[in-house]
């Protein structure tokens, strides 16, 4: 696993990787351990959540081993009633929880309000490596999107957002909608081999 730079994916609930990635007669309930003795972070993606429980989530930081991170995407479909206990599940997960991800300012706010020790990662906190900045400038995270093209066009992201100058990096965030565990299989053994 890289020491420095955390690949996540997200969500580790992915059906074609049952056969492929998981063993075909592993429990579904068991796929979470699984994945995190491959990988040192997963993004917990919005539709995961329950406002019912916070015994769900105690048990996701039950599952991995120590140094395993969580970032999580703040569910837009929060109401004002359930903002307290999404906070409070949040709180229950602090010890492996890097920070969370949104997607509009307002709601990044507000929590900044409720729980103002918890890492906020908005739009300025993300690189893309297909936008028109070449350059990650000082973004701790990189959102990869889509799936690479070959292992050339990989490294050139990786060599682009790799630490320079005091600038710290996070995490590699892989959020296609359809992630190949090959793929990430590659990136973490790329991470790896670039001391990264």
């Amino acid at each position: 696993m890289a020491e420095n730079i955390h690949l996540a994916c997200r969500g580790w609930q992915h059906p074609l990787w049952q056969g492929s990635f998981y063993p075909d007669d592993l429990p579904a309930d068991w796929q979470l351990s699984y994945y995190s003795n491959e990988f040192d972070a997963v993004i917990i993606p919005d539709d995961y959540w329950s406002a019912d429980t916070l015994q769900q989530e105690l048990d996701w930081c039950e599952q991995v081993p120590p140094g395993f991170r969580f970032y999580a995407e703040w569910p837009a479909t929060l109401d004002a009633v359930e903002v307290p206990q999404f906070c409070s599940q949040l709180e229950a997960m602090a010890n492996n929880l890097v920070g969370v991800l949104f997607t509009e300012d307002a709601a990044m706010l507000a929590l900044q309000q409720r729980l103002p020790n918890l890492p906020c990662f908005g739009a300025q906190h993300i690189w893309l490596p297909d936008s028109l900045a070449a350059q990650p400038s000082a973004a701790p995270l990189a959102v990869l999107a889509r799936p690479w093209r070959d292992l050339r066009e990989l490294r050139r992201w990786l060599e682009a957002f790799a630490p320079k100058h005091g600038v710290a990096r996070q995490a590699l965030l892989c959020t296609m909608p359809h992630p190949d565990s090959e793929q990430l299989q590659q990136a973490r053994t790329l991470l790896h081999l670039m001391g990264l």
